[in-house]
């Protein structure tokens, strides 16, 4: 996202000192009036010196109400962890402290859908929350509460153990269209955010946005296990939009989430307003889930038009209980690219496509250059339909089912494309365990794959299409149109196929005209005293028959 002259400026207009409006900072009187005139007196820059500050947002007892009260172009500078900003109430509910109501310890809403805050920054400030005094999560007490703004600026501030969210972006304060608000180009960069105890919602919650960054900071010990994770994008109504994001370059640990550390829950939004996420260059650990997404809308089964464009890119998952789970809903445009997914003890998979229901689709994916490290299947795609999904240049490690499961009883797969990746392991149940109904095998391909020798049979492929219920070799005494269409090849090793004990390659040509199909088989065995440079050819006599094998060029 390209930075505006709002974004950097510091000072436009007069910067004033918070204390000179009757602040105190001494962590326990209510500087909330003094807020307010600061930002009343039309100052660009408001400058809270060391201290701790104590306001609301949201707080009626205040005339005029800090609700709409952050005026264009302030920006808000501290003088970083010595300067603490605090919620005055502990708890967003009417029985707290005083009677009265806190939203968060600063906030603004622009009052509707067609209007906006504008201009907004906050720097090197400390804001923290009342979750290590009072260790229950209160979702409507944030520490800063946005709803409908344009071009606003985090910079190296730290927030520490709220009750509810550290940053909420909203739209309005609740459910349905009197509540719509659409926020834009929002940027946190260079933060700290510590849950401390878990007994937080989430670090940043983001209901509305079209245009955010974050880049750059730290998550840690978000959130309670009851509330989504770091970083969570959940739309609270149709009209909700998450589009444009940027993830990228942060570091997230110690994650106590529901859903884990970065999570998208979009799936109560059309297909066409969530679009355009990136989640690259992180370092995410220990958490249920790295990333998790659900991007269902109201017609499931019908894949976006558009493409949704998520790209997740050169990431390292570790400790996980999944790297990337899950996709549940209809997509259309994933990539996932140069990641490395360390989750030894997932129970499921590095990377999870459903939660195994068939009401969903998948289109338009790649899955190129990561390693893979996992449990159970390393990569489930189980779908109603998938159509186009490339796999390829991987490296998948410690499967104990299968390295990947595709398909479910009922669903198809077309052009399916597997090429030049490495299974390293052993799996109780296949390479790749293919589960679709229908295969398409005449638009799927295997090539250049390199796996254990000891899977299922003795023999490696280099290429093959997907065939069979599950994704093993074809028997050399296969009935011929058991083979799919096209050119396949396949090494077989050290079994009965000119003589008892033989090793060399079979290559496959299944070659249909309209009605008529001809299926022909050429061995090239290995070198040897025996076969000297023989090669042999066959044909089938019909679909389930075989011709005998004759010796076509030899010495």
């Amino acid at each position: 996202m390209a930075l505006t002259k709002a974004h950097n400026r510091m000072i436009e207009g007069a910067a004033v000192n918070v204390k000179d409006f009757g602040a105190k900072g001494d962590g326990s009187t209510d500087d909330t009036a003094a807020f307010i005139d600061a930002m009343a007196s039309g100052a660009g820059t408001i400058y809270l010196p060391e201290g701790t500050y104590l306001s609301d947002f949201g707080d009626p007892f205040y005339q005029p109400s800090m609700i709409n009260s952050i005026p264009d172009g302030t920006h808000f500078e501290g003088s970083g962890e010595k300067t603490i900003w605090r919620n005055y109430n502990r708890t967003s509910t009417s029985g707290g402290f005083s009677g009265r109501v806190s939203r968060g310890a600063i906030g603004t809403d622009s009052g509707s859908s067609s209007s906006h805050s504008e201009d907004i920054s906050f720097r090197n400030i400390k804001f923290m929350g009342w979750s290590q005094e009072d260790p229950t999560v209160d979702q409507g007490n944030s520490l800063i509460f946005l709803s409908g703004v344009k071009r606003v600026l985090f910079e190296k501030c730290f927030f520490v153990s709220p009750r509810g969210d550290a940053i909420t972006i909203a739209s309005g304060f609740g459910l349905g269209v009197g509540n719509e608000r659409h926020n834009y180009d929002v940027i946190i960069r260079d933060c700290v955010f510590d849950g401390v105890n878990g007994k937080n919602r989430n670090g940043v919650s983001v209901i509305d946005c079209d245009g955010i960054t974050i880049e750059g900071c730290t998550f840690r010990n978000f959130s309670d296990p009851t509330m989504p994770g770091s970083i969570d994008f959940e739309p609270d109504d149709n009209y909700g939009v998450i589009k444009n994001v940027v993830i990228n370059g942060n570091k997230f640990e110690s994650g106590t989430g529901q859903h884990g550390h970065i999570v998208f829950a979009c799936d109560n939004i059309p297909t066409n307003n969530q679009e355009n996420w990136t989640v690259t260059n992180n370092h995410i650990a220990s958490a249920t889930k790295g990333i998790y997404l659900l991007t269902e809308d109201s017609t499931p089964s019908v894949p976006p038009t558009n493409s949704q464009n998520i790209v997740i890119a050169n990431n390292t998952i570790t400790d996980c209980g999944e790297g990337i789970q899950k996709f549940k809903g209809s997509i259309t445009g994933i990539s996932i690219i140069n990641n490395v997914l360390n989750s030894p003890t997932s129970t499921e998979g590095g990377i999870l496509f459903s939660d195994g229901t068939s009401d969903w689709t998948l289109k338009d994916c790649i899955i190129a250059n990561n390693t893979i490290i996992g449990n159970k299947s390393i990569l489930l795609a189980i779908a109603d339909d998938i159509n186009t999904l490339a796999i390829s240049g991987n490296i998948f490690r410690g499967a104990t089912q299968s390295f990947m499961r595709l398909g479910i009883t009922g669903s198809s797969t077309t052009q399916i494309t597997v090429v030049d990746n490495i299974f390293v392991g052993t799996p109780s149940t296949a390479i790749c365990q293919h589960d679709a109904s229908t295969h398409n095998a005449e638009t799927n391909i295997w090539k250049n794959n390199s796996a254990d020798k000891t899977l299922t049979s003795t023999f490696r492929g280099l290429q093959n299409d997907f065939v069979g219920s599950q994704f093993n070799y074809k028997a050399i005494s296969s009935n011929a149109n058991s083979y799919p269409y096209g050119i396949s090849q396949i090494r077989y090793q050290n079994i009965a196929i000119i003589s008892g004990n033989d090793t060399g390659i079979v290559e496959t040509r299944r070659l249909s005209t309209n009605s008529e199909t001809a299926t022909i088989q050429i061995f090239y065995p290995d070198y040897s005293a025996t076969y000297d440079n023989d090669i042999y050819f066959r044909k089938a006599v019909d679909a389930t028959t075989w011709g005998s094998w004759y010796n076509i060029a030899g010495v």
